[in-house]
């Protein structure tokens, strides 16, 4: 299973950044969705899929259930990206901005007559590929760094729940 970690906790902050229309819906449903942190995750779940359909067209080749599972993943990592340390946060932030400045950048060699092309999109690819590896590794190590630090008193459910700054 092949997931573009970087498109899709992108995608996920641009759909953040658009949260501030939640306010047109209607107001029971803005009261169900805020006060309610399940929902709010199922809220993002969604959102996470519809914007897989929307903005990836080579998606529209792959089976639904593989692109509700592959949201469901970028949930879970944005979840435990969210929750872990802000130097962590920062790091796998800018790493999600150079992922995607690598991928526009192969788009424009892809469409465009640039000399030794091939060569230079196989090692975008490449590092992409490696940006990618370490957001992995930096997601699931912060929230490893958590639980180490709770210790015995660490709680999913609780963890799930915590919105406090």
């Amino acid at each position: 299973m092949n997931i573009d970690i970087s498109n899709g906790l992108s995608a996920i902050y641009l759909w953040l950044i658009f949260s501030i229309t939640l306010s047109l819906f209607n107001c029971k449903i803005v009261k169900l969705i805020n006060n309610n942190i399940y929902m709010q995750y199922i809220t993002l779940l969604f959102s996470t899929f519809f914007l897989f359909i929307v903005l990836e067209p080579e998606n529209s080749k792959k089976h639904i259930g593989i692109l509700f599972i592959n949201s469901f993943i970028i949930l879970i990592l944005f979840i435990l990206l969210i929750k872990s340390n802000k130097y962590f946060s920062l790091l796998i932030l800018i790493l999600i901005l150079i992922n995607q400045s690598l991928k526009v950048h192969i788009n424009y060699l892809n469409n465009n007559n640039i000399l030794n092309k091939n060569k230079l999109i196989t090692n975008y690819i490449l590092v992409r590929q490696i940006i990618n590896i370490i957001i992995y590794v930096l997601i699931i190590f912060g929230f490893i760094l958590i639980v180490f630090k709770e210790g015995s008193k660490f709680n999913f459910i609780k963890f799930l729940k915590n919105t406090k700054c």
